[in-house]
């Protein structure tokens, strides 16, 4: 039919590489569904946006991710796990403020919303985790503020809190502001 997508294509050149695999098997799994071809071009789009040096890029894929909030519930789980991806997790703690207070705010209202499936939250947080907690410490106090809510709502999407044992005891070593977050959130 139509070309293949950005996620596809990646997958196409480096199919040894476990990220341009995982891209790979997302694409395939949501073409299969009944994802609509529309939202998984923007989703393409804003996955090549993320990475940028350029602030302004990196800017737009958080806003155009913002707006997929709404319908992030009708992209299949190997997609949404894809946006939630490292690519997403270093915008939490990116050297530019803005870019940083934009990504922590997406997580939040991600999490917040319930928008995913209930696997969501038990797989984003061993992603997630560890950004958030560098955000915790962050020497901004509206960083840290949006850090808090975001791990409020992510630990509260998970069901289960065994699931966020191993990625807690990975950050607890941490020193900072954010330990004592931490150990409040684990109590």
């Amino acid at each position: 039919a139509g070309a293949a997508s950005p996620i596809r294509r990646a997958g196409a050149r480096s199919a040894g590489g476990s990220k341009a695999a995982a891209l790979a098997a997302a694409s395939a799994t949501a073409a299969a569904s009944s994802v609509d071809p529309g939202l998984l071009q923007q989703v393409d789009s804003m996955l090549l946006q993320l990475p940028s040096k350029d602030y302004k890029e990196r800017t737009a894929a958080l806003a155009t991710l913002r707006e997929l909030i709404p319908r992030f519930s009708s992209l299949t789980l190997d997609v949404q796990l894809r946006i939630l991806s490292d690519d997403l997790a270093q915008r939490l703690t990116d050297a530019n403020l803005k870019v940083q207070q934009a990504a922590l705010e997406v997580i939040r209202d991600v999490f917040q919303g319930a928008a995913g499936p209930e696997g969501l939250g038990a797989a984003g947080i061993n992603t997630l985790l560890p950004s958030l907690s560098r955000a915790l410490d962050s020497s901004n106090g509206t960083a840290r503020g949006l850090a808090a809510e975001a791990l409020d709502a992510l630990i509260l999407s998970c069901r289960d809190a065994s699931v966020y044992i191993q990625p807690y005891m990975q950050v607890n070593c941490w020193v900072g502001r954010n330990r004592d977050i931490l150990h409040a959130k684990d109590a």
